[in-house]
């Protein structure tokens, strides 16, 4: 490996980690929008909020996903471990279910009423469900990546 693969992929590294730790931010924010208890009189500001965020997760989700599909973990994890190739086919195929996801809740929040708090409680609730799913999907992540890199392989010792 040439010494400018190694700092572009120490490059890649550190972006992938920083795009993380900005979503990290960004669930959370929208953790805090979730737990917001509005009174009977609309959920107009909630709403707003909630949608205004979520339209950022969603462009950030996507940023992250292609980041890791393209240049980060999962190629890595292939030429490390070709055996692998079938769980990162399977966590590609999960970023494309939550980017779907990610769309429709967008879509119903951009056309609920402010008025209807349980219809904005209820897309709230999806919306916590999804960012669980994505929780558990990084850490499932974290998991292939430690398989690639500690799995010996034999050999000599």
């Amino acid at each position: 490996m040439t010494t400018f693969e190694v700092a572009n992929q120490n490059d890649i590294a550190q972006q992938t980690l920083i795009e993380h730790e900005l979503l990290g931010h960004i669930m959370s924010s929208l953790r805090s929008i979730v737990a917001w208890k509005v009174s009977d009189t609309g959920a107009s500001r909630k709403l707003s909020s909630l949608t205004f965020v979520t339209h950022a997760f969603q462009r950030h989700f996507d940023r992250l996903m292609t980041l890791e599909e393209q240049d980060g973990y999962m190629s890595m994890v292939i030429s490390e471990n070709p055996a692998l190739s079938e769980s990162v086919d399977a966590l590609c195929l999960e970023h494309e279910g939550f980017r779907s996801e990610i769309n429709r809740l967008v879509s119903q929040l951009e056309h609920l009423n402010p008025d209807d708090c349980g219809q904005v409680e209820l897309v709230s609730g999806e919306l916590l469900a999804l960012l669980s799913d994505i929780d558990r999907h990084g850490c499932q992540e974290i998991q292939l990546i430690q398989q690639a890199l500690l799995q010996d392989e034999g050999g000599e010792a």
